[in-house]
């Protein structure tokens, strides 16, 4: 989780430096630069591991097939995809408020703006872990929920608790207070306290969604966490292209109030998941038995 905290942090103050010194295909080039640089580390030092393709591909197919079988998966996927969203309209609108009047920053200065953001982010992987750890614990202890060895019986769901229900509102809640502050143009400080909150809800909520995503397919994570990259992806492409339109359309005050409402209320399926987790563990636990 190191490079998605630290890269909004620096990526655009090099981003604006590079335009400020060069112009913006600067960026791109060094983009291609850089891309090329780790392609070739990768395929030279990392090593791989060779994989029997025909002996898994039925194993696969019955994995990745019948989602509607898991909706645990269907719903983790769902929310932290929102949440990944939302971060690119943000980093729209950071650029596109203090790049102009009355604030006026150079590239390099709204590049810096990035920055609370991504130390909001830090800490809320910081204090995420351990909260949800803490909560998993608390809760098969409260059920008594033991195996015969005397140790916990932990559930993926169990981590869902307030924790959730604190960043589930301090997230979408930080949305509408970076809208309508940098609408207002008020002092810089106050619309970046609200990115910095933004990031803490963001990322105790994306925590808790990915591990529990993990956890949902023992068998083969990497398929989960590959299903979840290309909706969340596909989900942020689509964000990032709308941005700029709708902030002009309707401003972005309103832009932020209507997603962070959108946020709020695709925080309900959490709830359904914790109140069913008895139900849909054991269903998802015969789903895996039988694949």
């Amino acid at each position: 989780m190191l490079g998605p905290m630290l890269g909004p942090m620096f990526a655009p103050i090099i981003g604006g430096a590079l335009t400020m010194r060069w112009s913006w295909r600067s960026t791109q080039w060094f983009m291609v630069i850089y891309g090329w640089a780790v392609f070739l580390v990768m395929v030279f030092f990392m090593p791989e591991t060779a994989t029997n393709l025909e002996q898994n591909r039925c194993k696969i197919r019955n994995d990745t097939a019948s989602p509607g079988k898991k909706p645990p998966i269907v719903i983790t996927v769902y929310y932290t995809s929102i949440v990944f969203a939302t971060y690119y309209l943000i980093s729209v609108s950071i650029e596109d408020t203090f790049a102009r009047p009355p604030y006026t920053w150079s590239s390099i200065i709204v590049g810096v703006a990035y920055i609370p953001g991504g130390l909001g982010l830090l800490v809320g992987a910081i204090i995420g872990g351990r909260w949800q750890d803490y909560i998993m614990v608390r809760t098969a202890r409260k059920e008594s929920r033991y195996d015969d060895k005397g140790e916990l019986i932990l559930h993926p769901v169990d981590r869902l608790g307030e924790n959730c229900l604190i960043a589930g509102i301090l997230f979408p809640g930080a949305l509408v207070w970076w809208g309508w502050t940098a609408e207002k143009h008020m002092f810089w400080l106050i619309p970046l306290l609200g990115n910095f909150f933004y990031g803490i809800g963001g990322m105790i909520l994306t925590n808790v969604t990915m591990t529990m995503l993990t956890e949902f397919t023992p068998k083969n994570s990497t398929i989960g966490v590959a299903v979840n990259n290309l909706v969340r992806n596909s989900l942020s492409c689509v964000s990032a292209i709308i941005a700029q339109p709708l902030f002009d359309a309707i401003g972005t005050g309103w832009s932020f109030t209507a997603i962070g409402l959108f946020c709020l209320l695709s925080g309900i399926p959490l709830i359904f998941l914790r109140i069913k987790r008895d139900e849909w563990s054991r269903q998802m636990k015969a789903v895996l038995e039988n694949e």
